[in-house]
């Protein structure tokens, strides 16, 4: 019961480390693709790792972590797509392209003092 509560606590910390790390990497870095590797290493520990583990220890707790199982599914998916509608010329995407052009923009007009 207690090498099972270790193990459980501690992919519960990876699985967190990796879910804090997905947003800045997505949305700051707009790195897509390492967004959707993100979403896949999440969504494999959360349905290999933890699930059963968290169900051998307490089958209520496996239960309500169903819910996120179905949105990190959704996510995913969602990050997959994006992924395809956002092709990548080594590395260099539309999403950092279009975040970058409104950069330039920003810094464009501050400089003619508009």
């Amino acid at each position: 019961q207690s090498a099972t509560r270790s193990v459980a606590l501690c992919a519960w910390t990876i699985h967190m480390l990796l879910n804090l790390s997905w947003a800045p990497v997505f949305f700051g870095l707009q790195e897509l693709r390492a967004g959707l590797k993100i979403n896949v290493a999440l969504w494999l520990s959360l349905v290999g790792v933890i699930l059963p583990t968290f169900y051998r220890l307490s089958t209520p707790t496996a239960y309500l972590l169903l819910p996120y199982t179905a949105w990190l599914t959704f996510a995913t998916i969602l990050n997959r797509d994006i992924c395809r509608l956002n092709p990548s010329k080594q590395g260099y995407n539309n999403a950092k392209f279009h975040a970058q052009l409104t950069r330039l923009q920003l810094a464009a007009s501050t400089y003619a003092g508009l």
